[in-house]
């Protein structure tokens, strides 16, 4: 429920240490100086200590001629070496003020800085621009390695906040009235040594990002203002940064132990002129909150609009189906006070949202409730296009178990019963020493067998400890829908066929002599030449893969890998997304797109900035299979609910585009899959 703009939020869970930034004043003549951004800094400052409680001294606070070069990165340094912090306690950092976007040194690119523009983004301290030798930016590589020192020192419960834009250049025509951008338009280029000594002192980070979107993804989350194409502004005549004003809305508007960094950015409105960007690993916990349940990856957002029609931000990429059936929230956390307010089916689907409608009932006529403007939307029925069949030889021992999961039955056509085995997608075999899975799949059977290598306690029925038998049926319910969407989505197929290559290579550490650090870069050949590819575990390390583009249309992946021992999908990297109105608007181009057109994308190495991947067969495996798919898009479609946890419980296995309008891309989805056979 929202609460009033004075009211003190409930205490999150964990302390809160804060560095704020706010510079107007610039030292060096010739770059602008702002109206707006101490304020900014001064606002957030005061609702982090005004509505979380935060006390005073747990925050560093650095404004014009105390945000100097060396005062930013010692801010930086100052929360890394700060014994009051102990490991998982909240980080924010808040910065406020120019922002700029110069080349980058040769030498970068030639170390394995791989990207799609040669550019690097960079924040400006107050004192940019002056001295001999002249005092440089604040590149998003340096960024990058004080925010590993501080997540390796205090762990990654991180939230970085930039206010700034770093578009390479702007037409002062094209600025709207009455607003100032918070850009530099020509900085000082950045020595190819610059800040060598913080990248030496930084974990082993040979996965730093081009840009400050997309770094290293697992250290922290990003919300920032604009996208690398855009401008982030201020107004002069109220004195606040259009971001800052949103964002703060939101924020005391909302109880902030019930938002998620996903629905923060669902709720901030469309700002028209610039984007809201949120990226990380870890988008998906609460804000400030790495303690209590996050977002269920599940949910997908839906919305409500009075004139046009209810609407789900997922359609026909995403798999959804006319007539599949969706579960409704009022929040993305997954708890016992989030009940769930009615159904909808899918009544019409487009690339990437679909058209919602009430379900009709055979007693009632309807099933109507109250829709919020804004929901969640959890799949529970895939469609009846698509039937998942299973069989047990003992009938009266699976419906026994469907009464008893009562409370996870999804539907009652989420899977059909049939008599013969030769007809099953799955077979349920309940023995002594537990339940076995048998899948159908010529795909992955010629390789690993049909048998699935893990099983459950077998629920007796014998009326013993009723709790525990309940716990153990819900369990074979869970393995029946993730075998379901395992199958679906590791089957079905996109509508294009573009021009998309990946390429997948074991990695090595390579000592950067003249950086002095540490970097990793592709070595031998291509591991995933052939499909299915064989991958001997003992001889390869971190992996990193590459994505060609072969198009003329910049693109959106999302790279899944398709677990076939345990059934999990694990998201390795899904792309950055922005706020209300750009779900809505299908992306329209304003989201930053990872892969360029004629270009390529590193992941796990070089500027992609995702963590290596690494093979691992547990003790009791010889061989296992696994498959990566790679889901692209024309605009920043939300894939992210494809992703499942392994039903069994077992541990888990393992730019700034030019500067002119954008164009106009007709909307468009493939996938691209890659078996990998692991062996020992």
């Amino acid at each position: 429920m929202p609460v009033a703009d004075t009211q003190v939020h409930k205490r999150l869970p964990t302390p809160i240490f804060a560095l704020t930034i706010g510079i107007n004043d610039y030292q060096y003549e010739e770059y602008p100086d702002l109206d707006a951004a101490v304020g900014d800094a001064n606002k957030f400052e005061q609702f982090l200590k005004g509505s979380l409680g935060v006390p005073e001294r747990n925050i560093i606070s650095l404004r014009d001629e105390k945000a100097t070069r060396e005062g930013i990165i010692g801010g930086f340094e100052s929360l890394a070496a700060n014994p009051l912090i102990q490991r998982e306690d909240a980080i924010v950092i808040f910065y406020s003020g120019h922002g700029a976007n110069t080349e980058m040194p040769a030498h970068w690119i030639e170390a394995g800085w791989v990207s799609g523009e040669n550019h690097i983004e960079m924040l400006c301290p107050s004192d940019i621009g002056t001295g001999n030798p002249v005092v440089p930016g604040i590149p998003d590589r340096t960024i990058a390695s004080l925010l590993n020192i501080i997540s390796n020192a205090k762990g990654d419960n991180i939230t970085l906040i930039l206010d700034c834009c770093h578009s390479a250049g702007i037409n002062r025509s094209d600025i709207p009235d009455g607003l100032v951008p918070r850009s530099i338009l020509h900085p000082p280029p950045i020595p190819a040594d610059c800040d060598h000594d913080i990248h030496q002192a930084a974990p082993r980070a040979g996965n730093l990002a081009q840009g400050f979107s997309g770094q290293n993804r697992a250290s922290h989350v990003l919300l920032a203002a604009c996208g690398r194409a855009q401008q982030a502004y201020e107004c002069p005549k109220s004195k606040e940064g259009l971001f800052t004003r949103e964002l703060l809305r939101v924020l005391k508007v909302t109880d902030v132990d019930k938002l998620t960094y996903i629905s923060l950015m669902h709720k901030l409105e469309d700002l028209r002129i610039q984007t809201p960007h949120c990226d990380g690993a870890n988008v998906q916990r609460r804000l400030f909150n790495k303690r209590d349940t996050g977002a269920d990856h599940a949910f997908i957002l839906g919305w409500r609009d009075d004139t046009r029609g209810i609407f789900l931000s997922a359609g026909e990429a995403q798999g959804i189906q006319q007539f599949a059936k969706f579960a409704i929230y009022r929040t993305d956390i997954m708890s016992e006070s989030n009940e769930q307010l009615g159904t909808f089916i899918v009544k019409e689907t487009k690339e990437f949202t679909s058209v919602l409608g009430f379900e009709k009932s055979h007693t009632s006529g309807s099933t109507r409730f109250e829709v919020p403007t804004q929901f969640y939307a959890k799949q529970i029925f895939l469609g009846p296009y698509h039937l998942f069949f299973v069989y047990c030889e003992d009938t009266a021992w699976l419906e026994n178990i469907v009464s008893k999961a009562s409370r996870i039955v999804e539907d009652n056509l989420g899977f059909v019963e049939v008599d013969d085995t030769a007809y099953a997608d799955l077979t349920i075999i309940p023995e002594q020493g537990g339940v076995v899975f048998e899948r159908k799949d010529d795909l992955i059977n010629s390789h690993i067998g049909a048998r699935l290598q893990h099983k459950l306690p077998l629920p007796t029925g014998d009326g013993g400890d009723d709790g525990k038998e309940k716990e153990q049926a819900e369990d074979v319910l869970r393995v029946i829908y993730a075998a379901r969407n395992f199958a679906y989505h590791l089957h079905r197929k996109g509508s294009q066929n573009v021009a998309i290559r990946m390429e997948l290579h074991d990695l090595e550490s390579k000592f950067d002599m003249e950086n002095i650090q540490w970097i990793r870069v592709p070595k031998g050949e291509n591991l995933i030449s052939k499909d299915p590819s064989y991958v001997r575990v003992t001889q390869v390390g971190n992996l990193g893969i590459t994505i060609h583009n072969g198009t003329d249309v910049p693109l959106y992946p999302n790279v899944l890998y398709f677990d076939a021992s345990d059934l999990a999908i694990q998201a390795w990297s899904l792309p950055a997304f922005g706020s209300d109105g750009e779900a809505k608007s299908n992306g329209s181009g304003r989201i930053d797109p990872p892969l360029l057109p004629h270009s390529k994308l590193t992941l796990g190495y070089g500027a992609g900035g995702a963590s290596p991947w690494r093979f691992h067969l547990r003790k009791d495996e010889e061989k296992d299979l696994g498959f990566f798919k790679v889901f692209y898009a024309s605009a920043p479609a939300d894939f992210k609910s494809l992703a499942q946890p392994s039903p069994f419980r077992i541990d888990p296995s393992s730019r700034t585009p030019p500067n002119h309008p954008p164009q106009k891309y007709p909307d468009i989805w493939g996938e691209l899959r890659v078996g990998v056979v692991q062996i020992r």
